[in-house]
């Protein structure tokens, strides 16, 4: 017969703790032991207790030198920082994406805006927006609001350029004053 498993949770209480570490700890030391011997592998396990007495413990495999393990680390050690450098530039290429990235949303919010923008002038348009298709409007309200539309911004129009022409005499010679005048008198005869 098999065992059970058990649910993998941590201890509550540091007795429970203390207790399982101890065991699982002898338990990985023959397994590394094991292995070692087995694969003809050099194996060392550092062990850091939950128990503040003892803190680190490391364990050597029956194929393994200290010594070499440790320089074959450093070098394993400094592969992975040369690797580390190139997930760096990984990382910096990912980075200046994002900064794409964020002058798209910042594009795609400013199209926002010009959209709303738009949506409002069409709305402030109102029946103006009918004009380029006046000969098919059979709606006699709709055509009144549009002349009086019209009637509103063709005086609107008037005032804003009698403002212009009084702003533009102060600024230029009398004779070029005339002349925008009549024709300006001109154009509101026609």
């Amino acid at each position: 017969m098999g065992r059970n498993k058990i649910e993998i949770e941590t201890k509550k209480t540091a007795y429970e703790r203390k207790n399982t570490f101890g065991k699982r700890k002898n338990g990985l030391k023959k397994k590394a032991r094991e292995l070692s011997t087995l694969c003809d592998a050099p194996v060392m396990v550092l062990f850091s207790s939950p128990v503040k007495e003892k803190s680190y413990e490391l364990f050597l495999g029956d194929q393994c030198n200290f010594e070499e393990m440790i320089q074959r680390y450093a070098r394993e050690l400094k592969k992975a920082f040369t690797k580390q450098e190139k997930i760096i530039d990984v990382n910096h290429e990912l980075m200046k994406l994002h900064g794409e990235k964020s002058a798209i949303e910042d594009n795609q919010n400013h199209l926002y805006k010009l959209q709303t923008e738009m949506a409002e002038a069409e709305k402030a348009l109102g029946v103006l927006r009918y004009v380029d298709d006046i000969d098919n409007i059979f709606d006699m309200k709709i055509l009144n609001a549009i002349e009086a539309t019209l009637h509103a911004a063709l005086l609107h129009n008037n005032i804003r350029k009698e403002e212009f022409l009084k702003q533009l005499s102060e600024t230029t010679n009398p004779n070029q004053v005339n002349h925008q005048l009549q024709s300006h008198h001109g154009l509101l005869q026609v």
